[in-house]
């Protein structure tokens, strides 16, 4: 029999576990040596040139994230230990925690799924929009939240998994699924009822419309959400939508009274919460971005500097985009200063994205554009033919080429024909139409090529051959495409020239007029139209009506370009 004292000795001796010492088996589901070899065999696989940098980059941002998880892990571990924090803090913190841990587990698992392609580059973008801990530290925001109603707890962290699951297969380019668990989503927090849930899954199914051309649609989805957000105390979702929504009326709209609108309701909303690192840049940046197109040109400066510093080093994917902006503003004042900035964007872009992957090459397009602005036509080639380089190995089939590939090849063409070498400018658009062979057939992508082939065709005075392509292009595009889009206008003016050069001079003057009637076109391209049908009268002999049209352009003020002298010339 033990004495008091013996029974002592015993239990110290008796070996105990501590309960915080074995938070990293957590992960044992999510993010493991099996599921990196797995993930490592389907990098393998994939037929892209930056495959093994993105899989090396995915890897790492995932293993970074399972040592941050941890970390924050074991201190709410130990806070609960001791006694530093209190029930409800506690089951908040962990609550979002665990959460964080799903969203992660539905990544992987997306990653790994056999049934679906991997796209490495979108691999990438994913990896680099993982949670973080920090998010899970403001308890006191959580707390303030509406808490689910009674018994319904378990049904909203189910909800809550699956919106973040869409989202994931959002981000990795997989838009049809994605949306379609999205809608479900957002049919249960309907019928759930549960403001801050819905408020969630309301502005996932506004992002997943955004994301699949649909601006009304998810434009109107997203004021809902901040709707929902505001009336269940969600401020964090509520703070983040005012600030995408200012972002994207300065950044995509270059909507100046909207974009201060909604950012001033987003500098009230993060006065409720105190706002991430993140989330300050990105105020300053809009601010940049909204004074700048109000012409302020040293507040736009100054604000995109505080935006830039507060990021420098980081890993936000807001970063070159900051600095292209900076780069554009000052390219408009002093070019020479502007270098090293768009530069630094193409560097920052190469450290998050990677230096082959298809949103650095974004970079090294806005360069090459900028430099043919300034007239260094040979740097300008060299940055388009970067570009092109890496957009052409970005995807494999059946991924369709990237959106901006077209734009690089034509920026190659205008040069070549600029420099007078058709030649090379013809090799250009076949290597584009070589890009695009995975395309269907009647694809408004492929419009692309016709209208270069177009423009290369009219060059070399064939004007019959230059009329069909432009009629091919214009079948291409209008399905898809509104009459007064410039690139629909472009191509019925050129078909007008073409058809006067041919002689078929009533079907010339009907497709002017038609460009006239449909309105809403630039100074330049009303220009042409009207010159085009002065041109057409004077053939017939009818000089009166000629004049009519010159003097309508006359009225309308100067005329653009080397338009001005085609108009002294007729008016001669």
């Amino acid at each position: 029999m033990l004495t008091s004292a013996g029974l002592t000795v015993a239990l110290l001796a008796w070996p105990r576990t501590d309960p915080c010492g074995s938070i990293e088996q957590q992960l044992g589901e999510v993010w493991d040596p099996p599921r990196r070899a797995a993930l490592d065999e389907r990098f393998a696989a994939a037929g892209v040139a930056h495959a093994d940098d993105s899989r090396s980059r995915v890897s790492a941002a995932l293993d970074r994230w399972s040592l941050d998880w941890v970390e924050a892990r074991t201190r709410l571990c130990r806070d609960e230990q001791h006694g530093r924090i209190g029930i409800d803090e506690a089951a908040a913190r962990g609550r979002c925690l665990l959460r964080q841990r799903a969203q992660v587990q539905s990544l992987v698992e997306a990653l790994l799924d056999p049934t679906a392609a991997l796209s490495p580059a979108e691999a990438v973008q994913a990896a680099a929009m993982l949670p973080t801990s920090e998010a899970c530290s403001d308890a006191g925001t959580m707390l303030a939240m509406n808490p689910p109603p009674i018994g319904t707890e378990a049904e909203v962290e189910a909800l809550r998994r699956d919106i973040d699951a869409a989202a994931e297969l959002r981000l990795l380019g997989r838009l049809e699924p994605g949306f379609l668990q999205s809608e479900a989503a957002h049919r249960r927090a309907l019928a759930l009822d549960y403001g801050p849930a819905l408020a969630e899954a309301t502005a996932e199914l506004a992002t997943q419309e955004f994301s699949r051309g649909a601006r009304e649609r998810g434009h109107a989805l997203r004021l809902d959400a901040v709707d929902l957000a505001e009336a269940s105390r969600h401020d964090v979702l509520a703070a983040r939508l005012w600030t995408a929504m200012a972002m994207q009326a300065a950044a995509e709209f270059a909507d100046a009274d909207t974009g201060t609108a909604y950012l001033r309701r987003a500098n009230a909303a993060w006065k409720r919460v105190p706002p991430p690192i993140e989330e300050q840049a990105q105020l300053a940046y809009v601010q940049g971005l909204l004074a700048d197109l109000d012409g302020r040109s040293e507040e736009a400066e100054a604000a995109l500097h505080r935006a830039i510093a507060l990021l420098d080093g980081g890993s936000s994917t807001e970063l070159p985009a900051m600095y292209l902006a900076l780069a554009t503003l000052l390219h408009r004042r002093d070019p020479e200063s502007a270098w090293p900035v768009y530069e630094q964007a193409i560097t920052e872009a190469q450290r998050i994205w990677g230096p082959r992957h298809p949103a650095t090459a974004r970079y090294h397009h806005h360069l090459a554009l900028a430099r043919r602005e300034s007239g260094q036509r040979e740097a300008a080639v060299r940055s388009f033919e970067t570009a092109v380089e890496i957009w052409s190995g970005a995807f494999e089939a059946p991924h369709p080429p990237h959106p901006l590939l077209a734009a690089a090849h034509q920026g190659l063409v205008q040069l070549a024909i600029e420099a007078g070498d058709l030649e090379q400018a013809e090799t250009w658009i076949t290597h584009l139409d070589a890009a695009q062979a995975s395309l269907p057939a009647d694809d408004p992508d492929r419009a692309n090529v016709e209208s270069l082939r177009a423009t290369l065709a009219g060059l070399r005075n064939q004007r019959a051959e230059a009329l069909a392509h432009c009629e091919r292009a214009l079948a291409l595009w209008l399905p898809s495409v509104s009459e007064t889009d410039p690139r629909v206008q472009f191509l019925r003016s050129e078909a007008a020239s073409h058809l006067t050069a041919l002689g078929r001079l009533d079907e010339a003057a009907a497709r002017y007029r038609e460009l006239l009637d449909a309105g809403d076109l630039d100074r330049e391209r009303e220009a042409h139209a009207r010159l085009g049908l002065a041109e057409i009268e004077l053939r017939r002999g009818r000089v009166d009506a000629a004049a009519i049209q010159l003097d309508t352009l006359a009225e309308a003020g100067p005329v653009p370009g080397g338009l001005g002298l085609l108009q002294a010339l007729l008016q001669a």
